[in-house]
């Protein structure tokens, strides 16, 4: 699943140690499963998430799931304890292990 925040209030709330979808942060769905269409008109959504499925899919919501930060995920992968303004925003950590990943990442998307 990806999240992409279109308003500055969808950025602060994902940079937030945890928020609730739905709760003053509106969200709205992208294309979900292959070749499907965006499964909503809402263009003020906070947040559009979009997701990928294979097989059988009946629908999601995500109305009031929540987010939030794995501190002690973070820190194991960055080997010390970073907030998301760190990863996201300033850029200042990184994980050289992780050169393999992201690369098979970017090209999965180029795709």
């Amino acid at each position: 699943m990806v999240l992409l925040a279109m308003t500055q209030r969808g950025v602060t709330a994902l940079l937030a140690s945890s928020v609730k979808l739905g709760a003053g942060v509106g969200v709205a769905m992208g294309p979900v499963g292959a070749g499907a269409s965006a499964a909503t008109a809402n263009l003020s959504a906070d947040i559009i998430s979009f997701a990928h499925s294979k097989g059988l899919f009946v629908g999601i919501s995500l109305d009031g799931a929540v987010v939030k930060v794995r501190d002690g995920l973070n820190e194991a992968y960055y080997g010390k304890k970073v907030d998301p303004t760190d990863i996201l925003v300033l850029r200042n950590v990184s994980n050289p292990q992780a050169d393999s990943l992201i690369n098979a990442v970017s090209e999965a998307a180029g795709k």
